[in-house]
């Protein structure tokens, strides 16, 4: 009888309708994966001001199309200035501009650098020098028959041991061994005077990389970041800055940006740092300084890291081959998502470099000298169907079970926009199984913006974790369900 009663009471109840669900923001797990596992795969988070229907959006990442070839690769090392584009692909560099936009020049052969180096460009005032460990090399900018000469010892002084790493600040080339700078002469990449090679310390620390940042050179070291300025005097110009030393050495030289008005790297504790001021502040969380800990020995310094604009959103994916994974933290919501480039939804995104060529976001390949477009109207990854994934934050009921009536995703529907479909799957074990669904939900033929989509019935539970996939571009507003407070066990 009391069971009659209480069905006859849920009868009569009036209608609370659909409630909102938490929305993903972040990929974000750890390893108790009930606790939290939430994800952003090929989709990114989006604020929307006050008043709209939710606190973000889920979008999807700008997809990639082939702008160029140039040689063999991978794409190791990219720079730009003033219409033209600088690389280094395979052992070769090349140089492409930007209007007109002819084939790519091949400006000369500089080998490669070996598993412990990374290249760099220096694109100066009057020239632009290449440094691959051990070797550099020089082009002017000379747009028909630009002059192209490696950089010896001869009589210009360049060290017979060579240098690790080039930058260009105010007028000299300062290039870094490890233990000492040197500068060219003012203006002149190919001589260099004996006054000016300074060692760095009296501490033992060893020079990784040297970059140009705010006029200042920041020697990125093993155990330290150190920060040096010019003094304007005539030998050894550039000197330490007093309190300039930031004691977070680099894990891999390939991961070193500037983005945001600040120096990003991945550190040799394995934690995600941006400068502030001379100060360094993590930007990594637990989840994935946790991945990057799983590298061992040399593999760290396998890393590689690129950082570009998309409507707003200032990008620095990280990219952890060994772990065939590349995370993405957006400067505008201070979270990061995930990327990747294969159809299956696994593996790392194949881009080492990122590169603003005018109104252009240039992207160098990982695997080839595929060099690509990136833009928004583009639904692939260079023509492969990427799928867009979010799983959303688990529904826990708290002891009694709940029942989940009806489900219903506000997104774009009706436009050329909309995935067309979009496919719904469950986990009741905080996301250790997903063995709920699938469900293929359509989103709605062309025109057919009031398409409403949405599924019932979908059982019983005492923790839920819901998750989305398309493979196409996918914009998610919220996500509603009829879930009746529990009353019983």
């Amino acid at each position: 009888m009391s069971d009659t009663l209480a069905t006859l009471r849920q009868l009569v109840a009036p209608k609370q309708g659909l409630r909102p669900l938490p929305l993903v923001s972040e990929s974000y797990q750890v390893d108790s994966t009930p606790a939290v596992s939430t994800r952003l795969l090929n989709m990114f988070a989006e604020a929307l001001p006050p008043g709209s229907r939710s606190t973000h959006m889920l979008k999807p990442t700008a997809g990639t199309s082939l702008f160029t070839t140039i040689g063999t690769g991978p794409v190791r090392c990219s720079a730009a200035i003033a219409g033209s584009y600088y690389a280094i692909s395979g052992d070769t560099v090349y140089r492409l501009q930007d209007d007109p936009i002819p084939a790519p020049t091949a400006l000369g052969v500089v080998g490669t650098a070996g598993a412990a180096d990374t290249e760099s460009i220096a694109v100066g005032l009057t020239a632009v020098v290449f440094c691959v460990p051990p070797n550099a090399w020089v082009s002017d900018y000379n747009v028909l028959t630009p002059a192209w000469q490696q950089i010896t010892t001869g009589s210009g002084n360049f060290p017979a041991d060579g240098a690790n790493s080039v930058c260009y600040i105010d007028g000299y080339f300062i290039f870094t061994q490890l233990t000492q700078i040197f500068l060219s002469k003012l203006l002149d990449a190919t001589h260099f005077d004996s006054l000016d090679f300074v060692g760095i310390s009296s501490e033992v620390d060893y020079i990784e990389r040297g970059v140009a940042h705010n006029g200042e050179l920041w020697l990125f070291c093993q155990n330290s970041v150190r920060i040096w300025y010019d003094t304007g005097a005539a030998d050894a110009p550039f000197q330490p800055r007093t309190g300039g030393v930031i004691p977070h050495g680099i894990g891999s030289a390939r991961t070193i940006v500037a983005m945001d008005g600040s120096l990003w790297w991945l550190g040799i504790d394995k934690v995600v740092y941006r400068t502030t001021g001379y100060q360094a502040t993590r930007v990594s969380n637990h989840f994935i300084e946790t991945l990057i800990a799983t590298f061992d020995g040399g593999y760290l310094r396998n890393a590689v890291a690129c950082s570009w604009m998309h409507e707003g959103h200032m990008f620095y994916a990280l990219s952890l081959p060994q772990l065939g994974r590349t995370f993405v933290y957006d400067v505008a919501t201070k979270v990061w998502h995930e990327r990747c480039s294969d159809a299956a939804g696994t593996g790392r995104w194949q881009i080492n470099t990122a590169m603003q060529l005018s109104a252009r976001v240039i992207l160098g390949d990982a695997q080839n000298g595929n060099l690509y477009h990136t833009s928004a109207d583009t639904p692939t990854e260079n023509g492969v169907a990427v799928p867009r994934i979010g799983t959303l934050p688990n529904i826990v009921t708290h002891g009694p079970r709940a029942s989940m009536h009806r489900l219903e995703v506000e997104m774009e529907v009706g436009t050329a926009d909309a995935p067309g479909s979009v496919t719904l799957d469950w986990s009741d074990d905080g996301g250790i199984n997903y063995n709920g669904g699938p469900r293929a939900l359509s989103t709605g033929a062309a025109g057919a913006t009031k398409t409403r989509v949405a599924t019932t019935r979908l059982g019983s539970f005492r923790e839920r974790v819901l998750r989305f996939t398309a493979v196409a571009p996918m914009t998610i507003y919220a996500v509603d369900a009829d879930v009746p407070t529990p009353t019983g066990g």
